[in-house]
C-alpha cells in the first residue's frame, strides 16, 4: 500500500512510497540495529530537520490529520491531490 506524507501547512509531498520503500531507505540511511523501529512520520520530520522544505513549517512526529483514499494510479493526483 502505498503511504503519501504531506506537509500540513502547504501540502508539500514530504515521501511518497510504499512500505518496502520505506523499508529501503531506512536500512540505507540508519542502517540495520534501526530497521523497523522508527515510525514513518518520525523518519520523515528528522529527514528534513523537523522542518518543511518549502514553507518552513514544524513537521510533528505524530500526524495531524490522517485520511485514507483510494489512488487510481493518477502521477497527477499523487503528487498534488
Amino acid at each position: 500500500m502505498p503511504f503519501l506524507v504531506k506537509c500540513h501547512n502547504c501540502g508539500y509531498t514530504l515521501f511518497f512510497g510504499d512500505d518496502k520503500d520505506f523499508e529501503r531507505i531506512l536500512y540505507r540511511t540508519h542502517g540495520a540495529r534501526y530497521h523497523w523501529r522508527m515510525s514513518m512520520p518520525e523518519f520523515v520530520a528528522e529527514h528534513h530537520n523537523y522542518r518543511c522544505p518549502r514553507c518552513g513549517a514544524r513537521l510533528h512526529t505524530k500526524p495531524v490529520s490522517i485520511a485514507i483514499k483510494p489512488w487510481n494510479g493518477n502521477k497527477e493526483e499523487k503528487v498534488n491531490g
